[in-house]
C-alpha cells in the first residue's frame, strides 16, 4: 500500500473520529462506538482497490463522509474538549489526505498505461487517394459560394453605412444627421432581411437537395445515425449517479 495516503488517511481518521469519541466516551452513543473502526477498513479496502472505478470512488468520497458521521450528530462533549485550533488540523490534514490521494491515483493510471506493449503493432500509413475531378469541382463551387456569402453583406454594409458619397447623399436628402442614423439602421435591417431570404433559397436549400441525392453521402449519414443510437453510457457514469443520490440523500437526511 501506498505509504503517504495510508498514513494521512490513518491520521484523519484519528483526529475526526478516535480522540472525539475518546473525548467523549461517557456521552457518545454506543452504536457509534461500535462503527468507529468501520471508516479504517473502508480505507483499507479503497487502497487494496485503488486501481479500479469502485476502490477510487471509495478512496475519495466513501471514506471522507465516514469521517462525517461524528460532526453530523452535534458536538459530544463541552465545547472546551474541542478547540478552534483543532478544527484547522483537520482541515490540513484533510488536503493533504486528498493531494496525497489524487497524486497516487494519476500515477498508478500512468503506470498501468505504461504497461500497454505496443512491440506487436505495425504502423502504417494510408494511402489516401487524389480526390477525383467531381470532388474538386464540388469543392471549388463550395468555396465560391463562402465567399460569395462573406463578400455580399460586407458590401451592402460598406455602402450603407460606411461609403462617403452615400453619406453626404444621405444628408442632403435628410437634412440631419439623426435622420441618416435613422434610415442607415432601417436599410441595415431591411437588407439583413432580404441576404438572410436570399441565403436561404440560394445556398443552403440548394446544398441541402444536393446532399440528400448524393447516395454515399445518405448512406454514411444512416451508418453514423445507427451507430449513435446504439452507444451505450459508461459503468462510471452510473456509478457516479448512485454516488451523487446517495451523497444529496444523506446530506437532506442529515439536516432535518
Amino acid at each position: 500500500m501506498p505509504l503517504a495516503p495510508t498514513v494521512l488517511g490513518i491520521n484523519l481518521w484519528l483526529l475526526l473520529q478516535v480522540v472525539p469519541l475518546w473525548l467523549a466516551s461517557d456521552v457518545a452513543p454506543k452504536w457509534l462506538l461500535g462503527l468507529s473502526p468501520l471508516p479504517l477498513g473502508v480505507l483499507l479496502i479503497g487502497l487494496r482497490l485503488r486501481r479500479h472505478i469502485v476502490g477510487q470512488v471509495t478512496l475519495l468520497i466513501g471514506f471522507p463522509l465516514l469521517l462525517t458521521l461524528v460532526d453530523a450528530l452535534g458536538p459530544l462533549g463541552p465545547e472546551r474538549l474541542l478547540p478552534q485550533p483543532a478544527v484547522l488540523v483537520k482541515l490540513v490534514v484533510f488536503a493533504l489526505y486528498l493531494a496525497a490521494m489524487c497524486r497516487q491515483l494519476s500515477m498508478d493510471a500512468s503506470t498501468a498505461e505504461t504497461k500497454v506493449s505496443v512491440a506487436s503493432w505495425s504502423v502504417k500509413a494510408l494511402d489516401v487517394p487524389s480526390p477525383s475531378v467531381k470532388q474538386r469541382r464540388r469543392r471549388l463551387t463550395h468555396q465560391i459560394l463562402l465567399a460569395y456569402c462573406v463578400a455580399m453583406p460586407t458590401l451592402l454594409l460598406y455602402a450603407i453605412c460606411l461609403h462617403v458619397p452615400n453619406i453626404r447623399q444621405f444628408l442632403r436628402m435628410l437634412g440631419t444627421m439623426q435622420k441618416v442614423t435613422a434610415l442607415q439602421a432601417a436599410l441595415l435591417s431591411a437588407s439583413t432581411m432580404l441576404w438572410a431570404s436570399l441565403f436561404y433559397f440560394g445556398v443552403m436549400r440548394p446544398l441541402k437537395l444536393h446532399v440528400s441525392h448524393d447516395a454515399a453521402l445518405r448512406h454514411d449519414l444512416s451508418k453514423l445515425r445507427q451507430v449513435a443510437r446504439r452507444g451505450r453510457p459508461r459503468p462510471q457514469l452510473y456509478v457516479a449517479m448512485t454516488v451523487a443520490l446517495v451523497g444529496m440523500a444523506t446530506l437532506l437526511w442529515l439536516s432535518l
